[in-house]
């Protein structure tokens, strides 16, 4: 393992394996991994550590229930602070706490640099409001973000929202599932990679 795909192993987004989804009973996703985050800036031979924000909760806040199953289900706002040569970013969103191990809540890349997630971005394979960005699909079976729905009394899920910046665009269609993104991105040797955590559970 080199030191590139090492760095992305620790951060929990190296993808290895499948399982079944958030609430036990969802369309099989593939794991993303479930690692914690190191707290460094940067490793040598590998990319800059630069993590997502959102203006709609902090790393380690608890998700408001509007970008759940139990409010609109809309995707949260994010942004990311992209290095100089970045032309796009993705944004890789997991819940490895899930019943059945890791789910997939969203998946969307070649977000234009500069360009900040807003809130409720609409389904579809392609986001032509940005700049035909593309979403792959998430545990549910649908092209864009899914909210978060954790069994009932099942406790906090932690939500992992990793995102990475490149310096073009991704040829991958669709269809890809989370490991081959993940793989893709790291082919293309990110010059950023971050993530935060948030957390969410139901009582019924």
């Amino acid at each position: 393992m080199d030191s590139r795909r090492a760095y992305l192993a620790g951060l929990g987004v190296v993808a290895t394996a499948s399982f079944t989804g958030c609430s036990g009973s969802g369309t099989p996703a593939t794991d993303g991994g479930s690692g914690t985050t190191d707290g460094g800036s940067e490793t040598t031979g590998g990319p800059k550590r630069v993590d997502p924000t959102s203006t709609a909760f902090a790393d380690g806040d608890r998700i408001p229930t509007r970008y759940t199953c139990d409010g609109a289900g809309a995707s949260p706002p994010l942004a990311v602070d992209a290095p100089d040569r970045a032309a796009t970013w993705a944004v890789v969103v997991t819940d490895p706490d899930a019943p059945g191990g890791t789910f997939t809540h969203w998946l969307v890349w070649n977000i234009p640099v500069r360009t900040d997630l807003p809130e409720g971005v609409p389904h579809g394979k392609t986001v032509p409001s940005l700049q035909g960005a593309n979403q792959g699909k998430n545990g549910f079976g649908e092209n864009g973000y899914g909210g978060m729905c954790p069994p009932a009394g099942d406790g906090a899920h932690t939500y992992r929202f990793s995102a990475y910046t490149l310096d073009g665009r991704l040829d991958v269609g669709a269809d890809v599932d989370r490991p081959s993104l993940v793989d893709a991105i790291d082919a293309n040797d990110p010059l950023s990679v971050g993530s935060i955590a948030a957390t969410f559970s139901r009582t019924a």
